[in-house]
């Protein structure tokens, strides 16, 4: 039955997190406090409300008030559990704790309108083992499961499984804490339209409210890898000169390699399947191409602090002196580079999920794709904390657009045991 909320209230109260000395906490602190309480939570907001800064704080309080606790931080994709502290991938935790050992264990989950629902099942069962667990995501507005979903009209965060999970406390986080405020009420007005289908009408609306004037763009948006390849092929031409040149190798899948120009100070994206050098998703910076070797490191952003979280066992432990291996300096191979590095200046937008381009100029693309939803065009848009860097193209603008990218070929195929992938195959 659902709890009561003048109970929960109560509760909280008769152990003093409502008392005078917990004034003097902060907002987050105070939350942490609730949280850990009452047992687990589900967490939702819009971007840039303060979720990853909540996560923090519920770590710093739990092991404050409870030592003992074993505290396991992960995600579904690898470039968004590497912004946790020492975060892994829900599918590692899942292997690692598949006899569920997870009693006096606080399980954190991030990004969770990504995951599917047969994981969601075995994370309810670990909430009968003792686990204490904390969800956050935005299911409203953040895209949702490629496979393995609740169907059109069933969102997770609505249903009995998440509550149990949750606890039956639900925090919903709603003041924008890095984006202007005009710009985040406007993404946040589409929300309601999530689920709906994207109209001409939302289009026109779009291109006038974020129109493009030539302005140089830093970061291209699209649906199509096709494009994606394309417009990366126009944008790394500004780096050709004085760069190296690193030829595709042979591949197949959705996430083709390209030739490169590389050079020193450049940032690539990780793509690997295995992820045993390189880390899917995440960025690297090049620190030296020559005609033989790529030299690249983990950007500082996505490494891992192992101090804040302690791993048990020796396959952890395994697991950990890899990841640190990866964020070593690496020296690549050209026929490693091309495999495993893809150029930055266009991502599709579900990679885009999660990206948060500072002090850069945005482009939207592919409008006008069958494939384009209003949940593309709410990721697309909370990509930039200032509208002003926001453009949408038109449709003439993107066919020009496309028109002038150099021809990018198609590389020679692949066995497909042996082709690179991403998150978006």
């Amino acid at each position: 039955l659902p709890i009561d909320l003048v109970d929960v209230i109560g509760d909280f109260a008769d152990h003093g997190l409502f008392s005078r000395a917990s004034r003097g906490t902060t907002m987050p602190e105070l939350l942490a406090s609730i949280i850990l309480h009452n047992g687990g939570a589900l967490i939702t907001g819009g971007p840039g409300t303060g979720k990853t800064v909540l996560e923090k704080a519920i770590i710093a309080e739990a092991k404050r008030v409870s030592p003992h606790l074993r505290i396991i931080t992960c995600a579904q994709t690898h470039a968004a559990c590497r912004l946790m502290p020492n975060g892994e991938t829900l599918a590692h935790v899942l292997h690692h704790e598949m006899y569920g050992n997870v009693a006096e264990t606080l399980l954190i989950v991030d990004e969770a309108s990504m995951i599917g629902l047969g994981a969601w099942s075995v994370i309810a069962e670990w909430k009968l083992l003792g686990c204490i667990i904390v969800v956050l995501g935005d299911f409203e507005g953040q895209f949702l499961p490629i496979a393995d979903s609740y169907g059109p009209d069933i969102r997770v965060d609505k249903l009995d499984i998440m509550r149990q999970v949750a606890n039956s406390l639900h925090v919903k986080l709603t003041v924008p804490k890095r984006f202007e405020e005009a710009h985040f009420a406007w993404v946040m007005s589409k929300y309601p339209l999530a689920d709906g289908p994207f109209t001409e009408a939302h289009a026109a609306e779009v291109r006038a409210r974020f129109p493009y004037r030539g302005e140089p763009i830093d970061l291209y948006i699209a649906i199509s890898h096709r494009d994606r390849r394309s417009l990366n092929a126009l944008a790394n031409e500004r780096d050709r000169h004085g760069g190296v040149l690193v030829r595709c190798v042979p591949a197949s899948g959705a996430n083709l390699p390209q030739d490169m120009w590389l050079r020193p100070g450049m940032v690539l994206l990780g793509c690997s399947r295995s992820c045993a050098v390189i880390t899917n998703g995440v960025p690297y910076a090049v620190l030296e191409a020559t005609q033989h070797v790529v030299k690249v490191k983990m950007v500082p952003e996505y490494r891992r602090d192992l101090t804040l979280s302690v791993k048990q066992g020796k396959a952890r432990e395994r697991e950990a002196l890899n990841a640190a291996r990866q964020e070593q300096e690496l020296v690549l191979s050209h026929a490693q580079a091309s495999k495993w590095l893809r150029l930055p200046y266009c991502v599709t937008y579900r990679s885009a999920q999660g990206i948060t381009a500072r002090n850069k100029r945005v482009m939207l693309m592919s409008l006008d794709k069958r494939a384009f939803d209003v949940r593309s065009l709410i990721v697309g848009t909370s990509r930039v904390t200032n509208a002003a860097l926001l453009h949408v193209a038109t449709a003439n603008q993107e066919r020009d657009l496309l028109a002038s990218c150099p021809a990018v070929p198609e590389p020679p195929t692949s066995p497909p045991s042996e082709a690179p992938a991403s998150e978006d195959d």
